[in-house]
């Protein structure tokens, strides 16, 4: 097998000295809102650093990793903060994004954005208008909600208002409940203990 002094990087390789500085220690866990909130190896900066480490050296592909580890990093730097050796994860995922859609390429749709329609102002004017023209259509895809939200401050206030008389009728619903239980309650005490009351 060979030894890390051997593996030479295939890609990647302004950032593989960076990456191979992880001690891995697991001072990113506490401080990664991404492992915060799904606890698994891959989603600390030492697991990231380790597959990207990986992909480097021909263990793995990009691929392979791309839905997990490379597309939950949100690369806000917080490991930096905790690492003694200072790893920029952040730099060393979106370098491997970058490798990754040089590798693998853009679907078509996000290529078209990115290069016909985003750039062009006036594209995206045209595109903004025709979305709204069909919104309001008859047949738009626009919920009644969102409706009242767009169509001004006199409908938000209705809306608002419509709420409060449909709280009020709740309201009115529980405490009707709440009296005739205390009214079946009282029917069952006996005439002496009434008296007593």
């Amino acid at each position: 097998m060979a030894t890390a002094a051997e593996l030479h990087p295939r890609f990647l390789a302004d950032i593989y000295e960076a990456a191979s500085e992880c001690n891995k220690c697991s001072l990113c866990q506490a401080v990664c809102p991404t492992y915060v909130t799904n606890p698994v190896e891959w989603e600390t900066a030492r697991g990231r650093v380790s597959l990207i480490r990986d992909a480097i050296e021909g263990r793995i592909e990009l691929r392979d990793i791309a839905d997990g580890p490379l597309s939950t990093c949100l690369t806000c730097d917080n490991c930096i903060a905790a690492c003694a050796p200072r790893v920029p994860t952040g730099l060393i995922v979106s370098r491997a994004r970058m490798e990754l859609h040089e590798q693998e390429g853009h679907p078509w749709g996000q290529s078209f954005a990115f290069r016909s329609i985003l750039p062009k102002a006036g594209a995206l004017r045209f595109l903004h208008g025709w979305h709204r023209i069909h919104q309001r259509a008859p047949g738009g895809t626009r919920k009644s909600k969102q409706t009242v939200h767009h169509q001004g401050t006199c409908c938000r206030r209705a809306a608002r208002q419509k709420d409060r008389e449909q709280e009020d009728k709740t309201a009115i619903h529980e405490l009707a409940y709440l009296q005739s239980q205390y009214s079946v309650r009282r029917k069952q005490v006996p005439a002496v203990d009434r008296l007593c009351i």
